[in-house]
């Protein structure tokens, strides 16, 4: 085909992809699953080949229990890209998702629970949020818990995924939004969300009004009045 080059990459579907495409001589290669595209330099992505098994059932699984949990319609895989470069002082929140190429170790390498797996899990929660519907404190909070399930999870028994990861920036709504959730089941926020996670809901921008629906819309969920305990929040 005129135009088309062709570069290392590892399928999760074909791994006759990766045989015929290792040692081609360009600097980048890319490696992919039903969830999750990542790009990065292709001597790192050879390094990676003992672990690709482990890359993609992690983040696959990870991602399933992420958009479960958010009730988050995934219709493109989410995508990451390791670089040499980053605006800013850590990975940058966007599609796709930017990594620097010293984190390819902890993420891609055998990867285990650790700061920067939660840390990844976080972003692609954050990413399954209807952008601009809530304000940042409501984000994070229900990208932490997310997160959090989907470490807990895939980590049972790991001292480390027994932390607590102090990443929102409303602690207090946090720990009202976890009382609610061991009170009214495990499903009440992927409940709650799916009013909003619906493109028939209409953004308005303004987080105040996102706030009060989403409070209205969680005590229809749970038949309860939480307005007292969200209001110490």
């Amino acid at each position: 085909m005129n135009g088309f080059v062709n570069y290392p990459r590892a399928t999760k579907d074909n791994p006759s992809d990766w045989q015929s495409t290792n040692n081609i001589d360009i600097p980048i290669g890319e490696m992919s699953s039903q969830f999750l595209v990542i790009t990065l330099p292709s001597k790192s992505l050879r390094e990676c080949e003992p672990f690709f098994n482990r890359i993609f059932d992690l983040y696959d699984q990870a991602i399933q229990i992420i958009v479960k949990y958010l009730n988050f319609p995934l219709v493109n895989p989410f995508r990451i890209v390791f670089d040499v470069e980053l605006s800013g002082s850590g990975p940058s929140v966007g599609y796709p998702l930017k990594f620097h190429i010293q984190d390819i170790k902890p993420l891609l390498q055998d990867p285990g629970p650790s700061p920067k797996v939660y840390a990844l899990f976080s972003l692609i929660a954050l990413l399954s949020l209807r952008q601009d519907c809530f304000d940042s404190d409501l984000e994070l909070t229900l990208s932490e818990m997310a997160a959090k399930r989907a470490f807990e999870e895939l980590f049972n028994g790991s001292s480390f995924a027994k932390q607590e990861f102090p990443i929102a920036s409303n602690p207090a709504l946090l720990k009202s939004l976890k009382e609610i959730q061991v009170i009214h089941g495990d499903d009440v926020i992927s409940e709650t969300l799916k009013k909003f996670q619906s493109p028939d809901y209409i953004v308005t921008g303004i987080p105040p009004d996102s706030w009060i629906d989403f409070v209205v819309e969680l005590c229809r969920v749970t038949n309860t009045n939480l307005i007292p305990l969200l209001e110490k929040s």
